[in-house]
């Protein structure tokens, strides 16, 4: 919690889109807690598909073109 707002995961992210353009990926998928779905779609990520559940936790899958 205490990494929280200083942007650590907005660069994380970047980073990694950076990656997978560079190896010509078309698209980024990640299996997020529903709790964050927020600042994924604030990133451009798109949710797909019904709530999952890992470890007892609801995740949706998010989906983001990169080319």
């Amino acid at each position: 919690k205490e990494y929280r707002g200083q942007k650590i995961g907005a660069e994380l992210l970047k980073k990694a889109e950076e990656i997978v353009y560079q190896y010509k990926g078309e698209y980024i998928m990640l299996h997020a807690q529903i709790q964050a779905q927020q600042f994924y779609e604030k990133h451009g990520y798109l949710s797909y598909g019904g709530i999952e559940y890992d470890e007892n936790c609801p995740h949706i899958w998010m989906l983001k073109k990169i080319i």
